[in-house]
């Protein structure tokens, strides 16, 4: 299907972009219809259309499982990688520290590693995310806290301002160089302005 196609199917309803949310948000969590339901408040005839344009459309999954019908993102969709990142920037923690700049600071980017979006498990020395800028710490670190309950896991990430994040980056520090050039994801900043 084109790409074309796919977003025809994709920006319409409120229900949809929910769905979009819950699903891309912990990409390997399966999820049942009532459930969703629960999740997202929408009503159950409007949960099930939307799930069927979803697969339609190829960006998410679904199979039997005793009796229920579990759904789940679609690692293998052409849009796979865009929806994690864009539900990253419009949910959940990236959106709570856009949504909270008074109190989190002046952040220039919030950078996340792959595993962070997918929600994999890390080795407890993996980085999770990158913020760069003047960030009030423990404002961040509460709202991290609230993501580790979500995910029911630790969150590693680290904080550098940018005069710092500059000369690591003009060094090469291989702390920078490993993120930058690693898969990972800008939800607050541009790339090109490195």
């Amino acid at each position: 299907m084109t790409a074309s196609k796919t977003l025809k199917h994709l920006l319409v309803s409120k229900t949809r972009l929910k769905l979009l949310q819950t699903l891309f948000y912990l990409p390997n969590e399966y999820y049942y219809v009532r459930e969703l339901t629960r999740i997202i408040k929408e009503e159950i005839n409007s949960v099930r259309r939307e799930l069927k344009n979803l697969k339609t459309a190829g960006l998410i999954n679904s199979e039997w499982r005793a009796n229920r019908l579990y759904y789940w993102a679609n690692p293998n969709s052409a849009l796979f990688r865009d929806l994690l990142s864009l539900t990253h920037k419009t949910s959940g923690l990236g959106q709570k520290i856009v949504k909270n700049k008074q109190k989190t600071g002046q952040i220039k980017y919030l950078i996340y590693s792959q595993n962070f979006l997918r929600n994999l498990p890390n080795s407890g020395q993996d980085l999770d995310f990158l913020l760069v800028g003047r960030v009030i710490i423990p404002e961040v670190g509460e709202l991290v806290r609230e993501e580790e309950k979500r995910r029911g896991r630790e969150v590693n990430y680290t904080v550098v301002d940018e005069k710092e994040f500059s000369l690591r980056l003009k060094n090469r520090d291989p702390f920078v160089v490993d993120l930058l050039l690693g898969d990972r994801a800008f939800i607050i900043g541009d790339p090109t302005t490195l």
